[in-house]
């Protein structure tokens, strides 16, 4: 377990917001606050004595409005706007107590953003950038539990918490640093261009990992060559020595590397005619195709990997019923170590140690062990990749093999204009298996999956739509569900799937 848990003794220095900072920041007349905070919150209900609150401007309400609060229990400082001047402003108001706490500046956020790159320089860990269309969590947690085991010092390991991945989660990570910090592991989302390359002047990263490129926003974005450039924006946002860890299996990946040009460390999950192919070439050690790096395939229960020595199989770390993307984000964080300096035979004897949670990331659920029922509970996030992979995991999993299945869909948000496209894939995906043999879906979206079948003259697939998630639960509840079936539920985080899935435990 990493030890995320914010230090009383933080030390952000007041002169890493107050020197060079293009927030042209200052402190109001006659302020009087000590040199060092605590730790950094938007979130008023979060602080506690000797925290720094910044009092960011919200769409429906104010940080001003709680200035008054989080003085009353102890905050050190609070980073508002500035008002000088404007006696009907927020600060007129105020009192005195409050006004000498208070660090006035044009940009709350930008005053955020610049301390944390400050903080970050001041006590310099080495940063571990992860991003990539799916699967970015999940490599981080891997990362951050393989760096906790081989170094046995989880105060030396700092993690983004929950979705603290945009431009508000990464400055506030980064401000959670602390001089006993030694590896700071960033995840880092974006739905437009430049964001990712903004998360890089402040995090500056020593290693950059880009899990994949899929159809994750591409409603925003508008292509997945767009996509591949916002997502590239980290291996080019890399210090000077930094080192990009490439996911070879992934041509635009691939492409990224390319164009950033710096040191680079491939990572190749092969498949069953690689391996054969692997095998039989005259490759040099640790390399496939010209590339140096590291090479594994899955087989007999295992993930194997070559070592950079050898064209054969060193190491074999269990791995049952994994999925090829689960696997992928494996080797992906062994890559990411083994750029950290470490070696890879302590990476392989850590690795079996590590249990990650995966709540929601393609989680198997066991309903009825004797009937062989199950749940797949992938409801943390939805878009085609990722539908598709998990779609593949069972039907050639050995784990499901032989049994039905069922499939939940709720709506897979920010497609805009792809909406239509991803429909037709998923209406293809589903008609061409005859092992499904139900679909329950909800959501406008979802509607024209199912309408699809249940209009159908020819299909046998059992098709239902509801509105939204609880009333699919509420349906649910009420089928008799046969031995030998595993049933996918998958939806974008808003179209709240976790609810079908608690219906098929409570049944």
């Amino acid at each position: 377990m990493i030890d995320n848990k914010h230090e009383s003794n933080h030390h952000l220095l007041l002169a890493d917001f107050l020197v060079e900072s293009s927030a042209d920041s200052k402190v109001v007349v006659g302020m009087e606050v000590p040199a060092t905070f605590g730790n950094a919150f938007i979130d008023s209900r979060k602080c506690n004595d000797g925290d720094l609150f910044f009092a960011l401007p919200g769409e429906h309400r104010h940080g001003y409005e709680f200035v008054a609060d989080v003085v009353a229990k102890g905050a050190s400082a609070v980073v508002g706007l500035d008002y000088v001047g404007n006696e009907t402003g927020p600060w007129g108001k105020a009192s005195d107590e409050t006004l000498s706490r208070v660090i006035q500046v044009p940009n709350v956020e930008a005053a955020l953003q610049e301390w944390a790159k400050q903080h970050r320089l001041r006590l310099n860990p080495k940063v571990l950038a992860i991003t990539g269309s799916n699967g970015k969590t999940t490599t981080k947690e891997i990362v951050a539990a393989l760096l906790n085991e081989i170094t046995q010092t989880p105060k030396a390991i700092l993690a983004t918490e929950g979705n603290l991945n945009n431009h508000l989660g990464v400055p506030l990570t980064l401000l959670r640093l602390t001089s006993q910090h030694r590896y700071a592991v960033i995840e880092m989302g974006m739905n437009h261009r430049f964001e990712i390359q903004s998360y890089c002047r402040w995090a500056m990263p020593d290693i950059a990992y880009i899990t994949n490129i899929g159809t994750a926003h591409i409603g925003e974005l508008g292509s997945k060559d767009e996509i591949a450039r916002a997502k590239g924006e980290v291996y080019k946002g890399l210090k000077s020595d930094g080192v990009a860890i490439v996911n070879s299996n992934d041509s635009l990946c691939v492409r990224q590397a390319e164009e950033f040009g710096g040191a680079s460390l491939f990572v190749r999950l092969l498949d069953t005619a690689e391996v054969s192919d692997f095998n039989a070439t005259k490759n040099e050690p640790g390399t496939f195709e010209g590339r140096q790096g590291l090479i594994a395939k899955h087989s007999r229960g295992e993930l194997q990997l070559y070592s950079p020595s050898s064209t054969e199989v060193d190491w074999g770390i269990p791995a049952p019923a994994e999925t090829r993307a689960h696997l992928g984000n494996w080797l992906g964080a062994f890559g990411v170590l083994q750029a950290c300096g470490f070696d890879l035979q302590e990476i392989c004897d850590a690795a079996p140690k590590v249990k990650i949670e995966n709540s929601g990331r393609a989680e198997v659920l066991t309903l009825d062990h004797e009937r062989n029922v199950r749940v797949v509970n992938d409801t943390y996030n939805a878009n085609w990749d990722s539908f598709e992979v998990g779609f593949e995991q069972i039907l050639n999993g050995e784990a499901f093999a032989g049994s039905k299945l069922w499939i939940m869909l709720g709506d897979f948000l920010e497609l805009g204009s792809f909406e239509d496209e991803v429909v037709f894939r998923i209406i293809e995906k589903v008609k061409n298996e005859s092992r499904v043999t139900h679909l329950g879906c909800c959501g406008p979206m979802m509607r024209k999956v199912s309408d699809a079948f249940s209009k159908s003259v020819t299909s046998n697939l059992k098709s239902y739509w509801a509105e939204d998630s609880r009333k699919l639960a509420e349906w649910a509840k009420r089928q008799d569900v046969p031995a030998q079936t595993t049933i996918l539920v998958k939806g974008s985080r808003g179209s709240k799937m976790e609810n079908v899935v608690s219906a098929f435990l409570e049944a």
